[in-house]
């Protein structure tokens, strides 16, 4: 989970620029990333009132069946933690159902001052027996679900033996599967979207004079890795794991939040946590099984999803994923 998409401070450090005024520079590029955040949240929303919604009514789905209880045992499990309840929300789950294979049991955990509201959504969609809605403090929050709390609790032997699963996808509001994804993906240990190593991304902006004449260009250099963000352990020799879409081995994880849960901070992210033990356990998955499966800070055009990629990726780069995502939904919503 990350901060606000504009808390630019947590998510990316502004290293270099060539503006004289770095207010400027940082009002450009926060105007670039959520101009570049509504095309995502555009595109959820064409694609659940255009595809999800209509083909989940045309299935008729029994109401009666599906998992009656987050403890049923399942071998597949995918869940979202959030209390920002929207049609983003639903989007985010009924695509996440889709995507993964048939018997995956899904969860969503939330406040229980959105139960109502959750609940709702669901039932309209028609997909409310697929989906388990469980309030936070059954996996263990004390209070709302934020920043601070997520990051806590996941790290916790606690949160992972409540799942119940073998193996469990974690997705996020800004988490977007394309395609179905293979069960193959959900008996590695950890997997999820590389990370780059201090990659310097630019960003250029024409630059007028006062009667709108153009007198060059200018520049914006920032770094995908932030220090300040408690990122300076670099979790080698495993390199990828973006937690925000991410399958988890449920039993690895307990074992590595029960062993060394007591040495991390409050402010370590979940994922940088995991993935800095992973290697005293088992063997991670190569950077190209994690690439196939996910994309953030770098691209890979055939990669099953991403993470927030549209911080990141070029918008050309972030709409061949979307156009990707609507023809998988064409062909698979034609499925009776």
């Amino acid at each position: 989970m990350k901060k606000s998409d504009f808390d630019l401070g947590y998510v990316y450090t502004i290293i270099l620029s060539m503006y004289q005024n770095s207010e400027i520079a940082l009002r450009n590029y926060q105007e670039l990333i959520a101009y570049r955040q509504n095309l995502f949240f555009n595109h959820c929303s064409y694609a659940l009132n255009k595809f999800l919604i209509p083909y989940i009514y045309s299935l008729k789905i029994n109401t009666g069946v599906g998992y009656d209880s987050y403890t049923t045992y399942s071998d597949r499990a995918a869940i979202i933690l959030e209390n920002r309840i929207d049609e983003y929300w639903l989007f985010s789950i009924l695509n996440t159902w889709l995507m993964c294979p048939a018997d995956t049991k899904i969860i969503a955990v939330i406040d229980d001052n959105q139960l109502d509201e959750a609940n709702a959504l669901l039932h309209n969609s028609a997909l409310s027996s697929k989906v388990i809605i469980v309030l936070s403090d059954k996996f263990g929050f004390k209070d709302r679900i934020n920043l601070t709390s997520y990051n806590q609790v996941l790290k916790t032997e606690f949160f992972w033996k409540n799942i119940n699963s073998k193996s469990t996808l974690v997705f996020q509001k800004d988490s977007l599967l394309i395609k179905p994804v293979p069960k193959f993906y959900f008996s590695l240990p950890f997997l999820g979207a590389p990370w780059s190593d201090k990659r310097i991304m630019h960003e250029y902006f024409p630059k007028y004079n006062s009667v709108k004449e153009p007198i060059g260009i200018e520049r914006l250099d920032y770094s995908t890795w932030d220090e300040s963000a408690g990122l300076i352990d670099r979790p080698y020799p495993h390199f990828h794991g973006n937690g925000g879409l991410s399958i988890r081995n449920n039993t690895l994880m307990q074992q590595i939040a029960k062993g060394h849960s007591h040495a991390t901070s409050d402010s370590e992210s979940e994922d940088i946590f995991f993935s800095k033990h992973i290697a005293n356990y088992t063997e991670a998955p190569p950077h190209e099984i994690a690439s196939s499966f996910a994309s953030e800070t770098s691209y890979n055009q055939s990669s099953i999803g991403f993470h927030a990629s549209f911080k990141c990726l070029s918008c050309s780069e972030q709409s061949h994923f979307y156009d990707r995502h609507i023809r998988s939904l064409i062909s698979l919503c034609e499925i009776k």
